[in-house]
């Protein structure tokens, strides 16, 4: 806490031991490894990315717009279903090779074995998700001011459950991750 603002709250600046002014403290990270030092697995880092983010008024560094999402199991094998949250494919590449065209001097009658292996890696359903989610916030009229969008909340649920599992939210908050389950044949038991 600055100086001033704990002026303004008629105090004093609190000093943590170990931490420096204008450090990150780096919260999401230190509660991952911790979990993992419980006996966790971390399996995934995902970024949120948002495009419509918060303004920060700093001058000395850039403005966030990103939060983590860890994806953690307590067991090495665990229930996750990586077709639910398929993306579409966006190689144009394959496209260009299927159909014909010259396009990135690409011709489909050219026998190239580096293509051929790509073909057969070729998935037709869609590629894994990748790990940086881009996902706008949207607005809420109640007074929780760290909402998640469902579009966020729904490849965690469906990747991590099956229709009929009981979703945990021990923070509850604005019912997102409710909604979502509910929407997707879940049920919910919040802890907040």
């Amino acid at each position: 806490m600055s100086k001033e603002a704990a002026e303004k709250r008629g105090g004093r600046p609190i000093r943590v031991p170990g931490l420096k002014n204008k450090d990150l403290i780096g919260i999401p990270w230190m509660l991952a490894m911790a979990l993992r030092n419980d006996g966790w697995y971390l399996r995934s880092d995902i970024i949120w990315s948002k495009n419509s983010c918060m303004p920060e008024s700093v001058k000395d560094r850039c403005t966030r717009s990103h939060e983590y999402v860890f994806m953690l199991s307590k067991q090495p094998q665990y229930y996750y279903d990586a077709k639910a949250i398929r993306e579409p494919n966006a190689d144009p590449l394959r496209t260009n090779y299927v159909s014909g065209s010259r396009s990135n001097g690409i011709n489909k009658d050219r026998n190239d074995n580096d293509m051929a292996d790509r073909m057969k890696e070729y998935v037709p359903d869609g590629r894994n998700k990748r790990s940086v989610w881009t996902v706008n916030p949207k607005p809420y009229k109640g007074s929780h001011f760290a909402v998640w969008p469902v579009e966020l909340i729904e490849p965690m649920i469906l990747a991590g459950s099956k229709v009929g599992d009981t979703v945990l939210d021990p923070f509850m908050g604005s019912g997102t991750s409710a909604y979502a389950a509910l929407i997707h044949g879940g049920s919910i038991w919040d802890v907040n």
